[in-house]
């Protein structure tokens, strides 16, 4: 499947385009004069934009239900980012979701017997599979998403998995509520640890940076399960190291046996613990010397 190429949501019947549809054929337009962001970069937005319109077109001239479709990645996994049009599929598909068709069919044995297209596959998911409370990819679990928040649990119960999509799709991405399934956040949160690490051994506990920091755990505690680890755990990276912050109990992170273990250490830090985690930080930890004993 090239770019750009056009998805048509089976069940979605043309209707005549609003002042909605209009109004963002509009904005559309403007993006075009807009940089855009793009891998932290500026970059001109003329191609994002002109993109952009060539699917909001067709909701304005023909009343057209079509849904445009961008190939992506996240984290190296080729998948869809949906935008429905006109406005009645928008409010249900305007939000970002993660279709990975391939992981899609290996997980829903009767859609890999049915069909191999892609885009046949991620009609399936909008038509059937959101109804159905199917997992589109690892990345998004409706089931998580319905646990993680007690007020979305709430208003659907706790088996409505079409429900927690859609309040996703209608809501939860606009109020910056996460869509990662636990899966998924655990394989982040081990990334996260391992890169924290480096080549210095496994100096980093994120519970007891979380147990030993009241201001990390208040907020820690702010967000569910793993997402709260997450936080700490770049917490530590982008402020706690610099800050000095101890970053694990001995013997795993252990000032006294780096000294010992390090003669050049010894010779400028002394007995100093506060010294040698400053050399550590500064040099050591480049340089993949062990931090623990």
């Amino acid at each position: 499947m090239t770019a750009h190429q056009a998805i048509v949501p089976a069940g979605f019947e043309p209707e005549a385009p609003t002042e909605a549809a209009v109004d963002a054929v509009r904005r559309g337009i403007a993006r075009i004069f807009r940089p855009a962001r793009a891998g932290g970069h500026q970059v001109p937005n003329l191609f994002f934009g002109l993109t952009r319109l060539v699917c909001l077109l067709p909701a304005l001239l023909l009343g057209s239900g079509a849904a445009c479709a961008q190939w992506h990645t996240l984290d190296g996994v080729s998948v869809y980012r949906l935008t429905g049009l006109p406005p009645r599929v928008d409010e249900r598909y305007k939000a970002v979701i993660y279709l990975d068709t391939v992981w899609y069919k290996k997980a829903h044995p009767d859609v890999a017997a049915a069909m191999t297209d892609p885009q046949a596959i991620a009609n399936h998911w909008i038509r059937f599979g959101i109804k159905e409370g199917r997992q589109p990819s690892m990345q998004y679990d409706p089931r998580d998403y319905l646990n993680r928040y007690p007020d979305v649990k709430a208003l659907f119960g706790p088996n409505n998995l079409a429900g927690a999509t859609q309040h996703f799709l209608s809501f939860g991405e606009r109020d910056g509520r996460d869509f990662r399934s636990n899966r998924y956040l655990k394989d982040v949160l081990a990334k996260l640890i391992a890169t924290i690490n480096g080549r210095s051994g496994s100096f980093f506990d994120v519970e007891w940076y979380i147990n030993e920091n009241a201001d990390v755990k208040a907020e820690a505690a702010k967000r569910p399960d793993d997402l709260g680890r997450i936080w700490a755990a770049e917490h530590f990276q982008n402020w706690g190291f610099k800050d000095l912050r101890l970053p694990g109990p001995s013997p795993k992170f252990d000032m006294k046996c780096y000294i010992n273990r390090y003669p050049e250490v010894k010779a400028t830090a002394g007995a100093d613990e506060q010294a040698a985690y400053a050399h550590f930080r500064d040099r050591g930890f480049k340089e993949g010397r062990i931090a623990g004993c």
